[in-house]
């Protein structure tokens, strides 16, 4: 294995607390998380991922680094100061805001086994013969963005683990030498930059593209591996060299279980607001104090975990294998809009055999099966007829939001759904509310049913405040709802849930043994009715 205890040196204390006492995080690390903005956002709101702070390097020489924290990834990838990367980034990589890979540093070839690790290939350098990784990553149209990068080793400090505790271990990470972009048709493309080199002069191509960027931890993969280094046949284990996986290998987490308390920025709830950490990722069994409040406990639900599914091995491909944490859905239901005097069950519909995928890393990813989306449009365009006659009535206007939409969302997208507004210049909580409730009346919530019988309710929209351009100086411009939901790429039928699922819950995944009753499963996945606190 390249990640063994003996080659991860930890220097932990293993009761890390969060916003609270310890009584429930023993033998877990919690760690505190920032919001992003995306789309142009001045700031954070909605329903994004969370980013985890990392330091990468040894005393002054290390440099932080800000990650996505991305469930179908099993690297750390960032930017790094290197010749290859330098020659892609024409306005400099400083050393003061990258990490600077030294020869020392970069995992050799003769340790860099695709079947140990589930990514990369020796380069075949006669003078480094590094370890080559690629990351390919798969956009709404198709199209993919690759991240090639050198396998390297260092110290990795986590920052955040709150109470004054650290993580630090020599782990492994990805410094990318370059972006490539691939057309969706562009097969050769895909081919030509992921392909591991027979040759030398092979090398070149791989490292020149597009700039990664400078100072940018482009994502933190965070997932589990297995307990075998190679399954299904000689495909390697997905998740060798996520850090949870490395750090379980360590012996610094006790079981795989990971889990995500992400809650909505402030500003969303309150223009005077002050922004700042509610939300953590946990290592370890630790939950929060909503799902054990021993008067009113938040109700949990739970459904087992399948295999995760290994992207095509192409021979002689270097990139590295995903970890998604899925589970099988049995059906999918939508309420019919009613009208006076009508009543009608929920449009509904069996999924037997088809996926729901979790991972909050996908910002704005919420997806459905095509019939699933109909039923949704159905929904919202009857209900959002009487809510805007029902506002006309009480001196308001439901609109779209002007464009960019992005700006307020954080995802582009042409679908009249996706973000609409009422704009109102007051504080009056109760005038707000009502704006607030006729919004959210044109959304009907998705019911997922899962193997087990659990249903993951999927709310639709996701309610905001509209404050000031920049939201400094807490005036209210109104309130708006975003709304996430596409329909799944052709060709792709299943279910995704990404960031605006996890957002207002506690979801656990716990790949530690098989789900009791299921032992075809890889574990099970455990998600809470909405939290008001992250506090552990």
């Amino acid at each position: 294995m390249v990640v063994t205890q003996s080659s991860l040196l930890l220097a932990v204390l293993l009761a890390a607390v969060a916003f609270g006492d310890a009584r429930n995080t023993a033998g877990s690390y919690v760690i505190s998380v920032e919001h992003q903005t995306l789309g142009g956002q001045r700031y954070p709101r909605a329903a994004h991922g969370k980013t985890m702070s990392f330091f990468i390097g040894r005393a002054d020489k290390a440099r932080p680094y800000d990650f996505t924290i991305n469930t179908a990834s099993s690297v750390l990838l960032m930017t790094c100061r290197t010749g290859p990367a330098r020659a892609n980034c024409p306005a400099g990589l400083p050393a003061s805001d990258n990490y600077v890979l030294q020869a020392a540093n970069a995992v050799k070839g003769s340790n860099c086994s695709s079947i140990a690790t589930g990514v990369g290939c020796p380069l075949p350098d006669p003078l480094n013969n590094r370890c080559f990784v690629s990351e390919p990553v798969t956009n709404r149209d198709g199209s993919h963005t690759i991240h090639n990068a050198v396998l390297s080793q260092d110290m990795i400090t986590v920052r955040n683990v709150l109470y004054g505790n650290v993580i630090s271990f020599k782990g492994y990470f990805g410094c990318s030498q370059a972006s490539i972009s691939c057309g969706a048709a562009a097969s050769s493309c895909y081919s030509d930059a992921t392909t591991c080199p027979k040759t030398a002069a092979g090398i070149a191509p791989l490292f020149q593209g597009g700039c990664s960027g400078s100072g940018r931890g482009l994502t933190a993969g965070w997932s589990f591996g297995s307990n075998n280094a190679v399954s299904n046949g000689g495909v390697p284990a997905a998740g060798t060299l996520a850090v949870p996986e490395q750090l379980f290998r360590a012996g610094a987490v006790s079981k795989r279980v990971t889990g995500f308390c992400y809650l909505q920025p402030q500003k969303d709830n309150n223009c005077r607001g002050r922004l700042r950490r509610n939300s953590a990722v946990v290592l370890g069994p630790a939950v929060p104090k909503d799902l054990t409040d021993t008067i009113l406990p938040v109700q949990t639900y739970s459904a087992p975990l399948l295999p995760a599914v290994l992207p095509k091995q192409v021979p002689g491909a270097a990139f590295a294998y995903a970890n998604t944490y899925r589970s099988l859905v049995a059906s999918a239901s939508v309420p019919v809009y009613l009208r006076p005097n009508m009543t009608q069950g929920p449009w509904s519909q069996n999924f037997t055999g088809t996926a729901v995928s979790f991972n909050p890393g996908e910002h704005s990813m919420l997806t459905v099966p095509t019939p699933v989306y109909t039923a949704f449009l159905d929904y919202y365009n009857q209900a959002a007829v009487k809510a805007r006659s029902d506002a006309a009535a009480q001196g308001l206007t439901i609109q779209r939001c002007p464009a960019p939409v992005e700006q307020v969302c954080g995802m582009a997208s042409d679908a009249p759904h996706t973000c609409q507004q009422v704009s109102m210049a007051t504080d009056d909580p109760s005038k707000l509310a009502t704006a607030t409730m006729l919004l959210l009346s044109m959304y009907p919530s998705i019911n997922i049913t899962l193997q087990g019988g659990a249903a993951a309710e999927v709310a639709t929209a996701i309610d905001l405040k509209l404050c000031d351009g920049d939201g400094s100086t807490g005036v209210t411009q109104g309130v708006a709802v975003c709304s996430y939901v596409l329909p799944a790429p052709e060709g792709d039928q299943g279910f995704g849930l990404g960031a605006p699922w996890f957002t207002g819950k506690f979801v656990q995944f716990d790949v530690s043994g098989a789900a009791p009753g299921y032992a075809e499963s890889v574990g099970k996945v455990t998600w809470s009715d909405p939290i008001n606190s992250c506090m552990f």
